[in-house]
């Protein structure tokens, strides 16, 4: 007997997303609307699961989102033929009504229904109401490009995140210390984002300008960012990176 895991879909797609992950059906079906489908969340959620090595065969029935009637006519029409397949219902999406719909539609079909309280990572069988299951945990964490990809954006500088992470990472103390001490390091930050700021992009640049008067501070972090510092000008060759970072990255890497 195949698995077929019913979701419903709206703006809120990592609950979907969740559930298929546990479960591991063997066919997907998500009840959308014509709303949902303008925005692409049915694509959204697929390109997340394939991120995650999930593929599965899945079909779509899209529904008005007020009617019930309606659900369940497009509902009938999609189950002929499958009458036999164990379902497993997340009502965690979708409208109220839609909600209601699935539910009414297929516990005549000895479902199983679950629901994913937002924000927790665990989902709660609901039903039956008189023994109620204890929640059950969920496993899974999205990285960052897959919670981006699940609400349909798009990361473009992904063949770059390894290098900028290695970079953050070697650079991890020196930006939690330019934050403690950020009160005495400001007059310079400034004066080196104001210097630079027309040059991020740029693969290397030769800076060089006057700057007196420095603190204590300020002069710790020259030297730890090796910069000549004589007779009150600083100067070094830099490169792309260190450009990023002194116009705001530490704070961004921080």
């Amino acid at each position: 007997m195949k698995t077929i895991l019913i979701s419903l879909v709206s703006d809120q797609t990592i609950p979907n997303i969740l559930a298929i992950h546990y479960f591991n059906p063997d066919e997907l079906l998500f009840i959308s609307t014509m709303e949902m489908e303008r925005k692409n969340k049915i694509s959204a959620i697929l390109m997340t699961l394939d991120r995650l090595g999930l593929k599965y065969q899945h079909d779509s029935v899209i529904v008005r989102e007020d009617s019930i009637l309606d659900c369940h006519k497009k509902l009938s029409k999609w189950i002929e033929g499958k009458e036999d397949s164990e379902f497993v219902v997340n009502l965690t999406g979708g409208t109220k009504i839609m909600s209601i719909a699935a539910y009414e539609f297929f516990k005549d079909y000895s479902s199983k229904m679950i629901y994913i309280p937002i924000p927790k990572n665990e989902f709660i069988v609901p039903f039956p109401k008189k023994r109620p299951a204890e929640p059950v945990k969920l496993d899974l964490r999205l990285s960052v490009i897959e919670y981006l990809t699940a609400y349909g954006l798009t990361v473009t500088n992904e063949s770059h995140l390894s290098r900028y992470r290695e970079e953050a990472i070697k650079r991890r103390e020196l930006s939690a210390w330019i934050v403690e001490n950020y009160d005495n390091l400001k007059n310079l930050l400034t004066i080196l984002g104001g210097v630079l700021r027309d040059y991020r992009g740029k693969k290397q640049f030769a800076l060089e300008f006057k700057f007196c008067g420095a603190t204590r501070e300020e002069k710790q972090l020259l030297s730890r960012l090796n910069f000549a510092y004589e007779e009150d000008t600083i100067s070094k060759k830099i490169d792309k990176s260190e450009i990023n970072y002194l116009t705001g990255g530490w704070l961004e890497e921080f």
